[in-house]
């Protein structure tokens, strides 16, 4: 993949990854699962499976819904944010097989899912 590939999608599901924290790995499992993004031979392989796609489909649904409840903290609390940040450095490494990459391109996705 050209590296100005990689790191433009590494930007965006760091983008992604800050509008709805679980909307990032879901965006990357679903990918992986339909043949877009090559995950076999990775730690991340799991994500192409079936099963993971509907599990991370439910959870980003889950997370919309809760996100409506009146008792739902800011999303720029600490935690959210937290978990915001951590959600786009986990999915954006999935884009390449190279450990180097791996940690630009999570580094990259760190800045916007802020």
């Amino acid at each position: 993949m050209n590296l100005n590939y990689l790191f433009a999608f590494a930007v965006g599901i760091g983008v992604v990854a800050g509008l709805r924290s679980l909307m990032a790995p879901a965006v990357v499992s679903w990918a992986a699962h339909l043949g877009w993004l090559n995950l076999h031979g990775s730690p991340l392989a799991f994500m192409g499976s079936t099963l993971a796609a509907a599990m991370f489909s439910l959870l980003a649904i889950g997370e919309l819904i809760a996100d409506k409840l009146p008792r739902t903290p800011k999303r720029t609390a600490p935690a959210p944010l937290l978990a915001r940040i951590l959600m786009g450095v986990s999915a954006a490494p999935a884009f390449t097989h190279r450990p180097i990459n791996r940690c630009s391109s999570a580094l990259y996705s760190a800045v916007p899912a802020e």
